[in-house]
């Protein structure tokens, strides 16, 4: 016989942590004699023996672990599907029903829209907190990197005998040769167009 597919939707089913959650829960059942089946449990034979049965093992399953974990974790998750998948297999079992469990699935917690809505603004600061924290270490590397190159200017500065002003006037004429090194800058001086020429 085909297999078939039960769908449940549990709504505000409580955590360890009392946050309501909901779940989108699948049972896929396999009737292996179907005379005895309608005989004993009736046309109804889901909703009248599984159904109610199959909600309160998933509240139980869930009310064990907090809305984190169940929301969150794959773990847990998994955790939860075994412990069900157990009971309602030994319930099935017990009430002498003709059927076979093929598989079972309880989907991922859906938390309330206050508790996204807390995640989201929680990842938003989080995410913003370390832009900042990264803006703060670049300014600072920054920073070092030109101290450290102010320091290693000085120091050259001093050691080829120049005052400051020598060695600002030095770095022009370095970097208008470096600028103009194919000779085709005018440089104004003095009111007067003066060509461009390489410094050695």
């Amino acid at each position: 016989m085909q297999p078939q597919k039960f769908d449940t939707e549990m709504h505000d089913t409580m955590t360890s942590d009392g946050v309501p959650i909901s779940f989108h829960a699948i049972v896929v059942l396999q009737v292996t004699d179907s005379v005895v089946l309608i005989k004993n449990f009736g046309p109804n034979w889901y909703q009248n023996n599984l159904e109610e049965q199959f909600k309160t093992m998933v509240r139980q399953a869930v009310r064990k672990r907090g809305m984190n974990e169940t929301a969150i974790s794959t773990t847990a998750l998994d955790a939860v599907d075994a412990e069900i998948r157990d009971a309602l297999k030994a319930f099935i079992k017990e009430k002498g029903l003709p059927i076979q469990l093929v598989t079972m699935t309880v989907g991922r917690a859906n938390p309330p829209d206050a508790i996204k809505n807390q995640r989201i603004e929680t990842a938003t600061q989080e995410q913003r907190i370390q832009t900042e924290q990264q803006t703060k270490l670049a300014e600072v590397q920054r920073k070092s990197a030109e101290e450290a190159r102010a320091a290693a200017d000085n120091a050259y500065r001093q050691a080829i005998g120049l005052s400051p002003e020598q060695y600002v006037q030095l770095k022009r004429i370095e970097m208008e040769n470096r600028v103009c090194a194919d000779g085709k800058c005018t440089f104004i001086e003095n009111g007067g167009a003066v060509p461009a020429f390489n410094v050695k």
